[in-house]
């Protein structure tokens, strides 16, 4: 907790920020090629949704730092969208917390 609230230099909250929209855009962009494998899928959406929530809670300065950048919170917010949409459709017990944690984020 301590170590996610230290993050405060611009260099660091840029560096996570672009993280972010790059590791979120991933399942996004591996599920949206015309070629099968194009790119390879992720499997730890659940844990980077979580990773992202907690910085976005205890980490002001994160916060500041992607709603600044209005071209990452753009892509970041339409990856949100579309897991809601994704794990909203799937019917399963276990992504409604997932779905739940995403709305949360998006607040």
């Amino acid at each position: 907790s301590r170590l996610l609230v230290g993050l405060q230099r611009p260099e660091t909250l840029a560096f996570l920020v672009a993280g972010f929209r790059r590791l979120l855009r991933n399942g996004f962009a591996s599920r949206g090629t015309y070629l099968p494998s194009a790119q390879a899928a992720l499997q730890c959406q659940q844990e980077l949704l979580l990773l992202l929530h907690c910085f976005l809670e205890r980490n002001a300065a994160f916060r500041l730092a992607l709603l600044q950048r209005q071209e990452d919170l753009a892509e970041v917010v339409l990856c949100l969208v579309y897991w809601v949409v994704l794990w909203s459709g799937d019917g399963a017990v276990a992504h409604h917390s997932w779905v739940h944690l995403s709305l949360l984020s998006l607040l």
